[in-house]
């Protein structure tokens, strides 16, 4: 993306672009608490085979 040489209108891209980041990190924040929950539920679980118990913790 080409950037513009106005400040006033290169703050106001760099904004966005930081806006979009923070969007984009909370986002990826949840889909890793989500994986982590449903791991800690696999290993729980007896039946879940490949999934250590959690007392396997080093």
């Amino acid at each position: 993306m080409e950037r513009s040489e106005d400040p006033e209108r290169l703050a106001d891209e760099l904004e966005g672009d930081s806006d979009e980041m923070d969007k984009r990190s909370g986002e990826l924040e949840d889909k890793i608490s989500d994986a982590r929950e449903d791991w800690d539920r696999k290993r729980k679980a007896p039946g879940i085979p490949g999934a250590p118990p959690p007392d396997d913790d080093a």
